[in-house]
């Protein structure tokens, strides 16, 4: 049984991203850069179905294109 952690988010995903299940466990607790709506950490989720690591709040899309795309720093 997991210990229930002290800080959960209201966005937190409560299903793989990957494949829609509900098995999904915290790995760790990672700090993140402040401009993220305030926080300073992020999680680290597993899914135990399908083995996918995400950050978990999983990034809004806006986000990943601010990073990911053509002008982003991870391009």
């Amino acid at each position: 049984m997991q210990t229930p952690l002290w800080l959960r988010f209201p966005d937190e995903a409560t299903e793989c991203p990957g494949c829609s299940s509900t098995r999904i466990t915290l790995l760790d607790a990672l700090p993140i850069r402040r401009d993220m709506k305030g926080r300073r950490t992020i999680f680290l989720s597993g899914c135990v179905s399908c083995g996918l690591l995400f950050a978990n709040p999983v990034p809004a899309q806006e986000q990943l294109e601010r990073y990911y795309g053509d002008e982003g720093p991870y391009r």
